[in-house]
């Protein structure tokens, strides 16, 4: 279903309703065909297909109610409901005195220019039919005032009890099980005041739409709710590649890079102010301009058998490349801007800025995200990134041309003045098999001054166009985060007596983040960290602490008790790179904890410091 739109205010239906009939009759070369058409709905045989119609279902779905009278217009793929009395009515102006109104007949006209480029340019498989649910087999569309009413264009229903037909008879020699047919709900004016005619708005409703109803036809099951999204944003590009409505959604993912690809941001406690899943629909434009539409269609078609990321790692394995690998190029991508239409998108939000020194980030990097760093050091630097399983790539900017250094070890020594700009990606190659699953992971990145570039085989140089870059700033986002710290020395009670093995001390800062003030200590070994940062708590109890930040726990969450001090234990450990978390609070203070170090090593770290503090 399309998501909501933002308020919008009707405009009279006067000339510009006309100027939108004939715009679109003018721009749509498909023909309206006569009314009445009828298709047989032959159920297949059992040796080729099954196929449920909704009465064999045992579920109905009800079709929605018009505010008059209900008329049928009947195209060549399409049965078209409408009224022409109350709120729902569509203007009665027939110029061509066939005796449909014309907003209809455009209507039509688009429907079947859409699902006729989707289907025979494009290939892709046509939703399967419904069996008569509404009057006949063709596919329902109802015309309602759903800006009022609903303050959306218009959206596709379907129901997995009601609607699933199992295997779609539209497709050969293919077989489904999670097939679902479904209708259609357009708005009877696409008056609004967004900016774009209702010709327009008409078109990428239309393309978006249909595009849930193929996808329906394909898994109607599909619990990969971004994916659904995404890709039908970006097939309205495919259609109609000068309208460029959805260039608005690009901001959600343009300042967030570094949430999870498949959340909205409020999983981790951060609102980007607009849903998130539709601004996705540049990483499937990414993905179509390196290795065409068709791989965006294989996603689909493997999705049949497959949910959610596997779907797209067999469709990759197709194109000879991985998740992981097209990740990290697309990380470039964004940062660089290098898309054929990338001058007029967003820039990316750079997390912060660092000369000579160390960095840490307000909070850290999700599921298939990215950070952005600018190096402001200069002369030769070592740049190291401590982060468990998170990839650095440092990308440096001359003119048109961009250089990636890959950090084998996370570590890689350069030349900075080579380079106009220099930037650090720091990339989460993990994945959250669902939303809920986000985890923003934190790191260190240390600059420190080098005697002279070394000679490392491991570290790959390759370049990549850049003509479309511009420089990043940092984000409002970031800004807001930011904290600030001051170097102190240590406090002996905050010290725990139980480290992991080699783990020493590295630092010690008072720290303020949007207005909190805190300690926050340093350990590690040299490769991996721990930071436990200490702070007054207005909350009492961990239970009152996690409400107000909409926590959710997930498989790795353990709850511990010392004493009469519950601790919160979270493993988000990786084969090979353990990370783990922990929280608790003493009195007025809350402990936070995070580091690259196995749970159990964690848990006898928080339990030193319950101990200390309650004796």
């Amino acid at each position: 279903m399309r998501g909501s739109l933002g308020k919008m205010t009707k405009l009279p239906l006067t000339s510009a309703l006309v100027t939108f009939l004939l715009a679109v009759s003018a721009s749509n070369g498909v023909n309206s065909t006569t009314h009445g058409i009828s298709h047989n709905c032959n159920k297949p045989t059992l040796e080729n297909h099954f196929y449920l119609t909704p009465a064999e279902s045992g579920e109905v779905l009800m079709p929605p109610t018009l505010s008059g009278p209900v008329n049928h217009f009947d195209s060549q793929h399409f049965r078209l409901h409408y009224t022409l009395q109350g709120k729902d009515a569509v203007l009665d102006l027939d110029r061509d005195a066939n005796g449909l109104p014309d907003y209809v007949q455009a209507t039509a006209d688009v429907l079947e220019s859409v699902r006729s480029t989707a289907t025979q340019e494009f290939g892709w498989s046509p939703p399967p039919s419904d069996c008569g649910w509404g009057g006949n087999d063709l596919y329902d569309i109802f015309i309602r005032n759903l800006l009022e009413t609903e303050n959306s264009y218009g959206f596709v229903k379907s129901s997995a009890s009601a609607t699933r037909v199992g295997d779609n008879p539209a497709t050969k020699n293919i077989m489904e099980s999670r097939s679902s047919f479904s209708y259609m709900e357009l708005d009877n004016t696409f008056l609004d005041d967004s900016g774009l005619s209702p010709a327009k708005l008409l078109r990428t409703t239309v393309a978006h739409e249909y595009f849930h109803a193929i996808q329906f036809g394909y898994d109607g099951e599909e619990p990969a709710g971004w994916l659904w999204e995404a890709t039908a944003n970006w097939i309205e590009d495919e259609f109609f590649d000068d309208i460029n409505q959805i260039y608005g959604d690009l901001d959600t993912v343009f300042n967030a890079p570094d949430l999870a690809q498949n959340g909205k941001g409020f999983e981790v406690g951060i609102d980007t102010g607009s849903d998130r899943w539709y601004g996705q629909w540049i990483f499937f434009r990414y993905l179509s301009e390196r290795f065409g539409h068709k791989a965006v269609r294989a996603i689909w078609e493997h999705a049949r058998y497959l949910d959610g990321y596997f779907a797209i790692d067999a469709a990759l394995v197709e194109n000879g490349t991985t998740l992981a690998s097209v990740v990290k190029e697309f990380s470039v991508a964004l940062l660089t801007r290098n898309f054929e239409e990338g001058e007029h998108y967003p820039t990316v939000s750079l997390e912060g800025s660092t000369g000579l020194g160390e960095f840490l980030p307000a909070d850290g990097v999700a599921q298939l995200g990215a950070d952005y760093l600018s190096i402001e050091a200069g002369g030769v630097v070592t740049i190291s990134l401590r982060g468990g399983a998170l990839e650095g790539t440092v990308v440096g900017l001359n003119g048109d041309i961009a250089t990636l250094f890959n950090m084998p070890g996370n570590s890689v020594t350069l030349n900075t003045s080579r380079f106009e700009k220099l930037y650090l990606i720091i990339l989460n190659p993990s994945r959250a098999l669902t939303p809920e699953a986000a985890v923003m992971k934190t790191y260190r990145v240390t600059i420190s001054p080098a005697a002279r570039p070394l000679i490392d085989t491991r570290v790959s140089v390759e370049t990549r166009a850049s003509s479309n870059f511009k420089t990043p700033k940092l984000s409002t986002r970031s800004n807001s985060r930011k904290s600030k710290k001051i170097a102190i020395d240590a406090p002996t009670d905050l010290v725990p007596t139980s480290l992991p093995n080699q783990f020493t001390i590295e630092g010690v800062f008072e720290v303020i983040q949007n207005g909190i003030k805190g300690i926050l200590l340093q350990f590690g070994n040299g490769k991996e960290f721990l930071d436990i940062v200490v702070r007054e708590s207005s909350a009492t109890d961990l239970k009152t602490l996690f409400v107000d930040k909409n926590y959710k726990s997930h498989s790795g969450t353990r709850f511990h008790r010392i004493n009469d001090t519950v601790i919160l234990l979270e493993d988000f450990s990786e084969p090979g790179n353990p990370y783990s978390r922990a929280a608790f609070i003493s009195g007025t203070q809350e402990f936070l904890l995070t580091g690259q170090i196995a749970a159990s090593n964690l848990h006898d770290t928080a339990k030193s410091l319950v101990l200390a503090w309650t004796d």
